[in-house]
């Protein structure tokens, strides 16, 4: 309940496993959540650390970006100019 309300302006949703029915990193968990936000793959950007789960994401079409767990911050920042997310 806490994270839900610490972002809830700024994020379109929180998608938990044990609410989707599906688990990272399988494919319908993606298609799932694309589902319930109705949205293209193309449309939306993923990042996270575990190669595994860029990998499935890139395969429903997601754009993907695999970051650095040794250094998220500036991975997370590098991964969203690349997305012309942030500035240079």
């Amino acid at each position: 309940a806490a994270m839900r309300e610490r972002d809830a302006d700024q994020l379109d949703g929180y998608f938990f496993s044990c609410e989707v029915g599906e688990a990272k990193p399988a494919g319908q968990y993606f298609v799932r959540v694309l589902e319930t936000l109705g949205l293209q793959p193309g449309d939306c950007v993923f990042v996270d650390d575990s190669p595994a789960n860029v990998r499935s994401a890139s395969g429903v079409g997601l754009r993907s970006h695999l970051v650095d767990a040794s250094d998220n911050v500036a991975s997370l920042r590098a991964a969203l100019r690349n997305e012309g997310l942030l500035p240079d």
